[in-house]
């Protein structure tokens, strides 16, 4: 009876201890110091490492506690002297390192040993220069097949627009200039230097365009972007979002496409009905000057490039407005661009497109009062350029947020 009360009592002790010592492990809190905003990033990656740190630290002393009670399962007894004794030395072990890890970390960024993780190595102004470089030259770009694929995507779209362009303006022109119905009474209307031609057609024009050019969109922008249009992969590289390579590269691309779609389209449609059209040439006639088409082709280009940058080709209007509405808004704004330049002057046509400019001109070599519509979308293109960079969509302006890290610093 005696033996047997003696091991209740070793076991209850046993039970006991190791409820204490496990109990007695404290919840590992570790103080961070405020660090000024723009090291956010280095900021993250130490707090990590610390977590890390902090994780092995309570590992090894949850295997310290496990030895310690596989010693006591296998017979070795402590008094309850020793154990409080061995409970108080790991307390002040424990508070030691926490202390010390704290005023380590006042006024500096704690530094991770190289064992433990890898070091993050800073760039120095000379290898940020000579990235930037190599972005805006695109120079690497000439290696990637994905360039061709896409300058080949955008010839192939281009080319097609361009024929069905040029068809939509020689149909609706045929259809309410030329049909007999349109014309019974008011056909000699049209030999007079100041009429406008009849309103149908740059209407017809404009919404026969929308869903020409949001499904061009759709279907090539997997591979290219979808640009389509010199212009705006002329202000995309002035704005930043293209290397120059890739749009020396795309602009060509384009513009032989535009060339080889009138070109198609010539070859299809008699002599009568092209010199109707003249292939959808851009022209502004004797109505207005040289100067003021160029004034008119700065501003509608200036409203398309403001409306695409501002919707389709801004990464915060990404997630809710997609590649869908984005090709929709530029469809669109081609539309009422036709519209409201077709009645400012008799025979005028809408440029904004270089390519769909300069492409008629080369196939039938006629360079007459074609320097506004090139002039014109340049100029538009360098005014967004800047525009982007002085406002850009990466970074934002909120002035409380601003208010408050200075206030976190000064702290």
């Amino acid at each position: 009876m005696d033996d047997d009360k003696v091991n209740n009592n070793n076991n209850n002790n046993k039970r006991t201890h190791n409820l204490r010592f496990r109990r007695r492990i404290p919840k590992k809190t570790i103080r961070y110091v405020e660090i000024p905003f723009y090291q956010g990033s280095l900021i993250q990656y130490n707090r990590q490492l610390q977590k890390q740190q902090s994780i092995s630290l309570e590992k090894s002393l949850d295997h310290n506690h496990e030895d310690i009670d596989t010693e006591n399962d296998q017979g070795i007894e402590l008094s309850d002297f020793e154990t409080k004794l061995k409970e108080e030395e790991d307390e002040k072990e424990i508070v030691i390192i926490k202390e010390g890890q704290e005023e380590e970390n006042i006024g500096k960024i704690p530094s991770p040993s190289p064992s433990s993780s890898p070091q993050i190595k800073l760039k120095s102004f000379k290898e940020k220069c000579i990235e930037k470089l190599n972005f805006i030259s695109g120079i690497n770009e000439l290696y990637n097949i994905g360039l061709y694929r896409a300058a080949i995507t955008e010839m192939v779209g281009t080319a097609l627009f361009m024929f069905m362009s040029i068809a939509i303006f020689t149909s609706s022109i045929n259809y309410f200039n030329f049909s007999y119905i349109s014309n019974l009474d008011d056909f000699t209307l049209q030999q007079l230097s100041n009429s406008v031609p009849n309103y149908k057609v740059p209407i017809l024009s404009g919404l026969l365009h929308i869903p020409l050019l949001f499904l061009l969109i759709l279907a090539c922008a997997p591979v290219s972007g979808g640009h389509l249009n010199p212009s705006i992969t002329l202000a995309t590289f002035f704005a930043g979002y293209t290397s120059f390579i890739r749009c020396i590269i795309y602009m060509i691309a384009q513009i032989v496409g535009g060339v080889i779609g009138s070109a198609i389209i010539k070859g299809i449609l008699p002599n009568d009905v092209m010199s109707r059209g003249n292939l959808g040439m851009c022209s502004f006639g004797q109505s207005i000057t040289p100067s003021g088409a160029l004034g008119l082709e700065y501003m509608l280009s200036l409203f398309n490039l403001y409306v695409s940058f501002g919707t389709a080709l801004d990464p915060r209007q990404t997630p809710f407005l997609g590649p869908i509405t984005g090709s929709f808004f530029i469809s669109g704004m081609l539309c009422l661009s036709i519209i409201a330049s077709g009645g400012i002057a008799p025979n005028y046509i809408f440029g904004f497109n270089i390519a769909r400019c300069l492409s008629p001109a080369i196939v039938l070599s006629k360079f007459e009062n074609i320097w506004p519509y090139m002039v014109g979308p340049i100029m538009a293109c360098l005014t967004i350029g800047v525009y982007i960079h002085c406002v850009p969509p990466f970074k934002s302006f909120n002035c409380s947020e601003c208010s408050s890290e200075r206030k976190k610093i000064k702290n």
